[in-house]
């Protein structure tokens, strides 16, 4: 049987405000901790509407990870198509990235809570995505760098690895109390690798 369309006020919003809602909740208390009657009521709806949405609350979590890859994927468009060199460009996917975790900073808690926290009535959902998309991504972009003659030649892999281990400790930092915060610190760690990339001999 066909379910029904909930009768709402504000159809379009509906969708979006249950995904805030979720999505703060995940990420203060956790999955299990969260309650079906808290996120609708702090996205001003009723059970039937996640329902139709979502299905469930495990239906809403998933959404909430795949809007993620959607807007991640978004992002690393719009970095291989920048122009400009191969260290150009990872500077721009470096100021990209941390501008995206600024700007979403209740989706990095909740990823990282499944990355490191207890995995218990969390449900299962392929993290790893985000991770080996950047690592492709930043070898794209060595390796155009190496075409063009503009790096020195290393292993693609271990660059890769460098540059997202960079990345990692910079979301680190920008989680980190105001007077352990060091904003720079990343930018002159990527500054320094990539002062080690760079031929010389051009």
């Amino acid at each position: 049987m066909a379910k029904s369309k909930p009768q709402i006020g504000d159809e379009p919003s509906a969708r979006e405000r249950l995904m805030k809602a979720g999505l703060e909740l995940f990420a203060r208390n956790g999955y299990a901790a969260t309650s079906v009657r808290e996120i609708v009521t702090g996205g001003g709806v009723t059970k039937p509407v996640l329902y139709y949405y979502f299905g469930s609350k495990e239906g809403l979590y998933k959404a909430i990870i795949e809007d993620a890859l959607i807007k991640q994927q978004a992002v690393l468009d719009e970095v291989l198509a920048r122009s400009g060199s191969a260290l150009d460009r990872l500077f721009f996917l470096f100021e990209r990235i941390l501008r995206g975790v600024r700007e979403n900073r209740d989706l990095v808690k909740m990823i990282h809570s499944l990355r490191f926290g207890p995995p218990q009535g969390a449900p299962q959902v392929d993290l790893k995505q985000f991770g080996d998309r950047l690592i492709e991504t930043i070898k794209t972009i060595y390796l155009d760098g190496l075409a063009q003659g503009l790096v020195v030649e290393f292993d693609p892999d271990t660059v890769a690895s460098a540059v997202l281990a960079m990345l990692d400790h910079a979301v680190c930092l920008d989680f980190a109390p105001p007077e352990l915060a060091d904003l720079q610190r990343p930018m002159k760690m990527l500054d320094f690798l990539s002062r080690a990339l760079e031929r010389k001999d051009n």
